[in-house]
């Protein structure tokens, strides 16, 4: 089996690898234990466009498995810590939306979804990892009332900012997605972020992972 490593931006990439930068043919990547890593670059529109020109471009077979690693927030209430990691199975478009009067109401529920019921379900192997669900938002809450609203709305206890547009991507060339996440902070404030814990967690997951063995 192939396997493909994404990582979201250029900072997690440097601080996790600590190699050099490299562009080619408009793709941005680095390296680790000799394989390539690409850079989609932070966010849905980012990761769909990046992901989807990589793939036409660099065609893979129904076995390779393409896995995305980066940090993420945790939502005060879902009981996780700063420097946890969890593999993402369900990866929801939170915030795809209508928000008023206090409710978030998700467009898949007023006729426009972006995918079946906004969300989309990742590959979950036995790599050793917990197993939690993610909302993928482009609006980052910085107050506890938004952060509430995303947590209650799906369940997830986590989010980030590529995770549902990379499964969706990938599930248009028949591919399988793992996405791997460490906590760097809690949603819902500005001072709550330790991305040195954050990158060291992800750092020892990586080295869990079967991709180079």
């Amino acid at each position: 089996m192939k396997y493909i490593l994404f990582i979201p931006s250029i900072k997690e990439a440097k601080l996790l690898f600590s190699r050099e930068i490299s562009e080619i043919d408009g793709f941005t990547f680095t390296q680790y234990k000799g394989a390539d890593v690409i850079i989609l670059g932070v966010g849905k529109t980012n990761t769909a466009l990046n992901l989807t020109r990589y793939l036409f471009l660099n065609p893979q077979n129904e076995d390779s498995l393409l896995v995305l690693a980066g940090i993420a927030g945790a939502y005060p209430r879902g009981g996780l810590n700063i420097g946890d990691v969890r593999m993402i199975k369900w990866e929801f478009f939170a915030d795809e939306g209508l928000l008023g009067d206090g409710k978030l109401t998700g467009v898949d529920e007023i006729g426009f979804p972006v995918c079946k019921d906004n969300k989309v379900e990742l590959y979950t192997p036995d790599w050793g990892f917990k197993v939690c669900n993610s909302n993928t938002v482009s609006l980052i809450p910085a107050n506890p009332l938004l952060s509430d609203l995303y947590h209650k709305k799906t369940g997830a206890l986590l989010e980030n900012m590529e995770g549902a547009s990379f499964g969706l991507a990938a599930g248009y060339f028949n591919l399988r997605s793992v996405q791997i996440r460490s906590i760097s902070n809690f949603t819902g404030g500005e001072d709550d972020w330790d991305i040195k814990k954050g990158i060291s967690a992800l750092k020892n997951a990586l080295e869990r992972l079967p991709i180079y063995s």
